[in-house]
């Protein structure tokens, strides 16, 4: 993979020139806003985006799933997840004003998928957005959030401790979608104990962000332990499974409502929303 380095006036931009160089055949690394200064006087903001750039490579040879007789997601992935998501349970419509909590394990994709939900929202029309974080650990979570809602000026919370998340729902009420980003928590870790008091705090919908590729009895301990909380699940990484291992995520989410699915690194491709 090679490493570039674009700049533009914003992030749309941006990302409408990757599209027409590489089409899908990158990945956003990390996004920055800067000043630029002209004469020393006058301001002008920049995104600067670095991404990293696939190198083409032969096809390999691929046993076909049971998922699908005739596909492998590694060869036609549109395919193989519109079977995956024609056999999933589809979640009832979303109420105005309540939040979406994305959670789940450190790496499952949590921050990336919200960038995705957002990009889709805004492409679907909605603006009337509102972005929540609660992730007060990780380094540059808050950051690449922020990045995100200035494209378009979304209002942005950050919220520390649970009646605090409570204040700023009821303050963002009117927005017709909130989305809420959260630290990685583990089964046996204070944070998960911690997570519970926010979300326990007002009526949110809980989505666990389950990675596709993580082994399948691991996703069965988070669904069991949070199962009394869980409004639904968000699956991720598909493009880094079999169609196997996809058959085998199905039996284990039975009738848990998917709201969304992504797949490839990039912003702008591979990502069906479920939930209207």
């Amino acid at each position: 993979m090679r490493v570039k380095t674009y700049t533009g006036k914003n992030l749309q931009e941006v990302i409408d020139r990757l599209n027409q160089e590489y089409e899908n055949s990158y990945a956003i690394l990390s996004v920055n806003q800067k000043l630029r200064w002209k004469f020393f006087l006058f301001p002008s903001r920049e995104v600067e985006v670095v991404v990293g750039i696939e190198e083409r490579v032969k096809e390999k040879k691929v046993t076909p799933s049971p998922l699908s007789s005739k596909t492998s997601i590694e060869t036609t992935p549109n395919e193989l997840i519109e079977e995956f998501v024609s056999k999933v349970s589809v979640p009832n419509p979303v109420e105005r004003g309540k939040p979406l909590v994305f959670f789940g394990p450190t790496g499952s994709g949590k921050t990336t998928h919200i960038g995705k939900t957002y990009l889709d929202l805004l492409n679907s029309g909605v603006e009337d957005i509102a972005v929540i974080s609660l992730d007060t650990f990780r380094l540059g979570a808050i950051e690449q959030l922020k990045i995100f809602c200035g494209v378009v000026d979304t209002p942005f919370q950050v919220a520390y401790e649970p009646e605090e998340f409570r204040d700023i729902v009821e303050l963002l009420s009117e927005h017709s979608v909130i989305l809420v980003d959260t630290p990685g928590i583990s089964i046996s870790s204070e944070s998960t104990d911690e997570l519970i008091k926010f979300l326990n705090i007002t009526k949110t919908i809980n989505l666990l962000t389950i990675d596709a590729s993580r082994d399948i009895s691991v996703l069965k301990i988070y669904i069991e332990k949070f199962s009394s909380l869980l409004s639904g699940v968000a699956v991720t990484k598909l493009d880094e499974v079999s169609g196997e291992k996809l058959s085998e995520i199905l039996e284990l989410l039975g009738d848990i409502p998917v709201y969304s699915v992504s797949f490839k690194q990039n912003l702008t491709e591979g990502f069906k929303r479920l939930w209207r």
